[in-house]
């Protein structure tokens, strides 16, 4: 639900998570490798066997297209599941908003590592979350459990973007250990030029 988000960018987490998602499968194919598509919330939910072809991206492509973001997400435990679906060793990309507790996320992308898969992660962030550009008093609510919590936003505000600089850090640096390829994604940042980066190393 969190990727429903949509504050300063041109465009929701979800929309540009799947953006980058169909380029990423449109490039994949284009190199003559096959390419398959996982979604999740808390757990696995619509799988799609690798395709070759253009043509055998149009489910994908189609699914990638209607998603809503709703409920809540177990990252950690998605990946295990995933992980333990796809045991041959692979390239594996997570696209993901990344917006739970770092240790859990850190230890899902451990177990593709130690599984063999190379991993990159493409962590999709709206610039708005990252500073408090409010002011006052605010009701903030929880995209995914639906909680509301009203805040005095200069009270907070240095210690929360502490706190987001905190686990950006840890996100980053977990990656690195893990030898995962780590970009951070402002949802304002065209597509093209993050995949294109990517091959670029």
């Amino acid at each position: 639900g969190s990727l429903g988000f949509r504050g300063d960018g041109p465009m929701s987490k979800m929309d540009c998570a799947s953006y980058l998602a169909a380029g990423m499968l449109y490039t994949l194919v284009s190199q003559r490798d096959l390419a398959g598509l996982i979604t999740f919330d808390a757990k696995m939910r619509d799988v799609f066997k690798p395709a070759g072809s253009a043509e055998g991206l149009r489910p994908l492509l189609l699914h990638l297209e209607g998603i809503e973001p709703e409920g809540e997400g177990d990252i950690e435990a998605a990946i295990h599941q995933a992980a333990d679906v796809r045991r041959k060793k692979s390239l594996v990309v997570l696209i993901s908003d990344l917006l739970q507790d770092a240790d859990r996320i850190l230890r899902g992308i451990r177990h593709l590592y130690h599984d063999g898969h190379n991993i990159v992660v493409l962590h999709v962030v709206d610039r708005a979350e990252r500073t408090l550009s409010l002011g006052g008093v605010a009701e903030l609510r929880d995209l995914e459990t639906k909680s509301k919590l009203v805040i005095e936003v200069d009270e907070i505000r240095d210690a929360y973007e502490r706190a987001v600089r905190h686990h950006l850090e840890k996100i980053r640096v977990g990656c690195n250990e893990c030898l995962a390829v780590y970009r951070l994604v402002d949802t304002a940042d065209p597509a093209e030029t993050v995949l294109g980066g990517l091959s670029r190393g």
